[in-house]
């Protein structure tokens, strides 16, 4: 599947198939192109240059970075991110973020889902290939960054950390920010069966289809798989991770209901669902005009995005990046934060009903479920994948300390969230 975005704002010159008519000539050529450039943005284009500039995290595609003059002067800032073809981004679907910004962004946007601005895009599922052609975000900074030297994702910025916090908020109150924003985007497509169908690309749609059970095997395999390599090593004392004893026996059980499509169906009912991100974590939020009274956040990165638990979202993300002791202090609270803004966006769409159905404690409940569910199902993938042993015992730890705090008996750990 590929498709082409028609460009936001109408020009004189030709749109849609302008970006592709040129695919022969470099990349770089393209870029700098303004007759390429005006009918890809729709605007009068004068000048284009391209900037030297690195970006900071993020490893799933290239970015180019461009300076747009418009006949009228004003100065626009792009980036153009790109991914080649790969049987790995094949098989992940990495390319349905170049979908989501096709079909969903435009009206996320509108209804105040804080997502940037693309102006051209194509992706190919079958390949992987993608290619977007998107607003810069202006003097912005992962939130994630924000959380200390102990996330994995910080490691290599841990002398700078001072500097790139100072004047910016707090993991608690960039918490409470993104769950507002989880809140509009879930609440825009809650319960809406016609995601299913219209959009079944997204991940996990033919699965509360009740369809698509051989893909949600082989996403359950591939934890389980991970699992039984892992399980001779812990009991032989070989394996470069300390385990925890309580995690050990809920991912043991976890694991064991892995197989069980007809429960997974039976679950589904017993949950709303919604368009979900889902790779929640704070680094695939910006921070943008930071230290301005114009900053915000914007939710980037979706080429996980799906259908599925809104609740869950939550407790992957928390579980990700907030140590165990301020997620203690807080989890309750910015839960709380959330639902509040979840219930307040549905019933501004005439949703009342479904808002009051919808209590804290499913909220918070789910939140539990879905963070374990889904960490369960992350910690035997990403070591399988061979990632350095300090970063896998963070995320064990992170996980340990969670499931002793929520789930007291390993027999209740919840099937694995894929």
């Amino acid at each position: 599947m590929s498709l082409k975005l028609v460009p936001f704002i109408q020009s004189p010159f030709k749109t849609k198939v302008e970006w592709q008519e040129y695919a022969d000539l470099p990349l770089e050529a393209r870029l700098t192109h303004v007759a390429i450039l005006s009918g890809t943005l729709g605007m009068d284009v004068v000048r284009a240059s391209m900037r030297d500039q690195s970006k900071m995290g993020g490893m799933s595609a290239d970015i180019k970075f461009l300076d747009i003059e418009l006949a009228s002067g004003e100065m626009i800032a792009l980036v153009l991110k790109t991914a080649g073809a790969s049987p790995l981004r094949a098989a992940v679907g990495n390319a349905r973020e170049a979908l989501f910004y096709s079909e969903l962004a435009s009206e996320l946007r509108a209804s105040g889902v804080s997502v940037p601005r693309c102006y051209y895009s194509h992706g190919d599922l079958a390949s992987g290939e993608t290619e977007m052609l998107m607003e810069e975000m202006v003097d912005a900074v992962p939130s994630g960054t924000f959380f200390g030297g102990a996330q994995p994702n910080n490691w290599g910025v841990r002398d700078r950390l001072p500097q790139l916090c100072a004047g910016n908020p707090g993991p608690e109150e960039i918490t409470a920010d993104a769950f507002k924003l989880y809140a509009a985007l879930h609440a825009a497509h809650w319960r809406d069966a016609s995601l299913l169908c219209k959009s079944s690309w997204l991940r996990g749609a033919a699965w509360h289809a009740g369809t698509g059970e051989a893909s949600w095997r082989a996403a359950q395999g591939q934890a389980a798989s991970a699992w039984a390599a892992i399980r001779p090593t812990i009991e032989s004392g070989e394996s470069p991770i300390k385990w925890d004893e309580h995690l050990v026996a809920c991912l043991d059980a976890s694991l064991s209901k892995a197989s069980d499509w007809t429960a997974y169906q039976a679950e589904l009912q017993t949950r709303p669902f919604a368009l979900v991100h889902g790779d929640a974590h704070a680094h695939n939020f910006l921070w943008v005009k930071q230290r301005t009274p114009e900053a915000r956040q914007r939710l980037i990165d979706f080429e996980m995005v799906g259908v599925g638990s809104n609740a869950q979202e939550l407790g992957q993300y928390i579980i990700s990046h907030m140590p165990a002791e301020m997620r203690r202090a807080n989890a309750e609270r910015l839960v709380g934060v959330y639902h509040a803004a979840l219930t307040a966006e549905l019933r501004s769409r005439g949703r009342d009903e479904e808002a009051s159905a919808y209590s804290f404690e499913a909220c918070f409940a789910e939140y539990i479920a879905g963070g374990a569910g889904r960490w369960a199902w992350f910690v035997p993938v990403l070591i399988a994948m061979g990632l350095p042993a300090p970063m896998n015992q963070y995320f064990h730890d992170q996980l340990a300390s969670f499931l002793r705090d929520h789930i007291q008996d390993p027999a209740d750990a919840p099937m694995p969230r894929v």
